[in-house]
């Protein structure tokens, strides 16, 4: 009996603990660290809603958000700023304000990661403090309506209505609304470059201009998820990457349609027929990537499902949904860019291919590749780049607002 227990409690610490980590990698024993409890804590959340029969992305959003609130408690307490809860045209938000200003100050709207389905402006409420107390700005965090109970264009509405609340009412909360701009990370840079095309493009009189954009490892496209840097993180198991290929599909799915169904359509990449591939394809092209990123794309495997192709080709193809679909002269109109990339992340290559198109079209923008951390490293508190990262975004907001 004592050799059954030994045997299956060494199986379950070598599952466990074997995950490999690139020699790359800027903070090794961290980042092992963190694989190992997100392995853990998903087998953890499967297992548990198994059990009890709940939906699986119920008992992720109180894991996950649970798990990172433990992480924060362990900081130290940020002094100075003030948080409070409000109404933005309907929405609502979290401010952040820092106590000892005068006169205007630059104001920022945030949306939260978390593939538009998890986590939510109280998991994030340590980053935008803290970035509030860098930048020296009010911090708006919105709290937008989250898939799969609300597919887009609910997300996306909820940031846009906030946003547009905020410009108009700056004033109101001592801000310069000539020195407001947005950032997001993960599915919230997606939102927030969706929201400034929106705003860019369909410019009115009564509503500032927005100054600028941060981009925190953004997810930005769903034409194709056989990009390399989908490729070298295929691998739901031992991995360290913050985001995976089958996870990326899942969010955009869930994101989209409120259901996976469509799943293994993604998956093999023919949710999209060859004519609409070779289309859209200068707009998520990897031969403009340097290096190893670069790739000659496959687009010609036909869909076996024209109709299905058809009927979700309005979303996936809408720049709202996937801001990669904008065009040059789109693109030509959004404000001053801060684009971050993360080297172990699926989304690392639909970041740099932004990067490539905004430098080809000379559009005034800042690129940052964390060349050894992987995506979602701005949720975890302990990473000695989480806190040079946010450095360097408070002072681009500060440069560019000066």
């Amino acid at each position: 009996m004592i050799g059954w227990i030994t045997a299956v409690i060494s199986f379950l610490l070598l599952y466990y603990l074997y995950i490999p980590i690139p020699r790359e990698a800027t903070e090794p024993w961290k980042l092992y660290f963190t694989s190992i409890v997100m392995k853990i804590q998903g087998d953890l959340i499967t297992i548990y809603a198994l059990l009890t029969k709940k939906k699986i992305h119920d008992v992720m959003r109180i894991s996950l958000h649970r798990c990172i609130s433990f992480f924060v408690y362990f900081q130290p307490k940020i002094q100075g700023i003030e948080e409070e809860e409000a109404n933005f045209d309907g929405v609502l938000v979290r401010i952040f304000k820092p106590t000892n200003t005068k006169g205007l100050i630059p104001g920022i709207v945030y949306i939260h990661g978390g593939g538009w389905y998890i986590f939510n402006t109280k998991t994030y409420s340590y980053f935008t403090k803290l970035l509030s107390k860098k930048a020296n700005a009010v911090v708006v965090s919105v709290e937008y309506r989250l898939a799969p109970e609300n597919t887009f264009p609910v997300p996306f509405d909820d940031c846009l209505n906030a946003t547009k609340y905020f410009l108009i009412n700056a004033r109101k909360y001592n801000v310069n609304p000539d020195k407001v701009g947005i950032a997001g990370d993960s599915a919230g840079g997606n939102l927030s470059m969706a929201v400034a095309l929106k705003l860019a493009i369909e410019p009115t009189l009564d509503i500032p201009k927005l100054a600028y954009q941060v981009l925190i490892y953004p997810c930005l496209q769903a034409l194709d998820f056989n990009l390399s840097s989908f490729r070298e993180n295929n691998i739901d198991r031992n991995t360290h990457c913050g985001l995976t290929r089958n996870a990326m599909i899942l969010f955009n799915n869930l994101y989209a349609f409120g259901n996976y169904e469509n799943f293994m359509a993604f998956s093999n990449n023919t949710h999209a027929t060859v004519a609409m591939k070779k289309k859209y394809r200068y707009r998520v092209d990897p031969k403009c990537l340097q290096g190893r990123y670069q790739m000659e794309p496959n687009d010609d495997t036909e869909t076996d499902d024209t109709e299905l192709a058809n009927q979700i080709s309005e979303t996936i193809f809408n720049p709202y949904f996937a801001p990669l679909m904008a065009t040059d002269a789109q693109l030509g109109k959004l404000p001053n860019t801060f684009l971050i990339t993360c080297e172990y992340d699926g989304l690392r290559d639909e970041g740099l291919i932004l990067n490539e198109r905004m430098k080809a079209i000379n559009h005034p923008i800042k690129h940052l590749h964390l060349s050894g951390s992987e995506h979602g490293v701005l949720i975890y508190p302990y990473y000695n780049v989480y806190k040079s990262s946010v450095d360097k975004i408070a002072f681009y907001i500060k440069e560019i607002t000066k």
